[in-house]
């Protein structure tokens, strides 16, 4: 018999958040700071992976609300 190797599910920034157990708008913020999902997608190991070496995603982002950018 055959044993196959199960792939890694894809999943998008939406089913990522939800895996994470956190708002989709963290995922954002995790390719903002770098993270790539190629297509669009990405594995759970591969945005935890990333998370150990960015554990923050959101701190010192460039990016604020329009009312920080426009007090800066």
């Amino acid at each position: 018999p055959h044993m196959r190797t199960q792939q890694p599910e894809l999943l998008t920034c939406k089913e990522l958040a939800a895996a994470l157990r956190r708002n989709v708008s963290f995922v954002w913020a995790m390719r903002r700071r770098g993270f790539i999902m190629p297509g669009g997608t990405a594995t759970l190991e591969e945005a935890r992976l990333w998370l150990i070496a960015h554990p923050q995603p959101r701190r010192n982002a460039d990016h604020g609300s329009p009312r920080q950018r426009a007090e800066a």
